[in-house]
């Protein structure tokens, strides 16, 4: 499946709560500060990634591309 990344989508926490009840989705929240690229994984469901302040990069192993995220993205694997 491919990465899509939709930008802009809310702003703030209650923002990101909203698109979670919008799309019917339970958060599992996790914070991640500044981290070294993680080893390549996958996982059996689709991950959506809720950027809500800061910025973020994510790679895409399968295609070798990145993507630049900053608050308010989402990104669904």
């Amino acid at each position: 499946m491919p990465v899509t990344v939709e930008r802009k989508c809310f702003s703030g926490m209650d923002g990101a709560y909203d698109q979670l009840k919008a799309r019917r989705l339970w958060p599992v929240m996790a914070v991640h500060p500044s981290m070294a690229r993680e080893a390549p994984h996958w996982h059996a469901q689709n991950n959506h990634i809720f950027v809500i302040e800061g910025e973020a990069t994510f790679y895409d192993e399968v295609t070798g591309g990145s993507f630049d995220l900053s608050g308010g993205d989402i990104c669904v694997i």
